[in-house]
């Protein structure tokens, strides 16, 4: 009966943990990894942050056949509450990860924002909404790769990403730079 119990407890724990290291349900021949961040900053010069210091997120890029995708887990973020996130230029360090990663860049700063260019087909957009135990977990699948050396960051906003690309503050982040 000790083997069955140890048996299951094992499986369980295969099940809960697989999802943390990346795991998808669906192997592509063509997939593979290209970047993973595990080391979650979260900004403590936001008045207000409701992201707690212990938090903790992993990230995953992967090509798969020339698309990228990416996914997004969180845990010990506030329970129940919308957040929005977005693959950043730059480092969590230089400029809190500075601006958007837009596959099709801005030629000016005034059209960052507009629908051209900041929508979900040009920028990699994770918003998410934690569940009651402040996990989440979130895919997205992009038709391109992004330019070599311009995509380092995952950023986490204070809210859902609204038709501009905006999303609030910037609460914490996750390096990830994607080669």
């Amino acid at each position: 009966m000790n083997r069955i119990h140890n048996k299951l407890v094992v499986g369980a724990l295969g099940l809960l943990l697989a999802p943390l290291a990346g795991c998808s349900d669906e192997a592509d021949a063509d997939s593979k990894v290209i970047a993973m961040g595990t080391a979650l900053e979260v900004y403590t010069d936001v008045a207000g942050n409701p992201i707690p210091t212990t938090a903790t997120a992993m990230s995953t890029g992967w090509d798969e056949g020339g698309k990228l995708k990416l996914s997004l887990r969180v845990a010990g973020f506030p329970p129940s509450r919308d957040f929005g996130s977005h693959l950043h230029k730059l480092s969590c360090a230089d400029n809190k990860a500075g601006g958007h990663y837009q596959h099709m860049a801005a030629p000016t700063m005034e059209e960052v924002n507009t629908p051209t260019y900041a929508n979900k087909a040009n920028e990699a957009w994770l918003d998410f909404t934690t569940a009651a135990d402040g996990s989440a977990a979130v895919e997205a699948t992009q038709t391109w790769l992004p330019r070599s050396g311009q995509a380092m960051s995952i950023v986490i906003h204070a809210m859902k990403t609204d038709d501009s690309g905006r999303a609030g503050d910037k609460l914490a982040c996750l390096p990830i730079n994607l080669p």
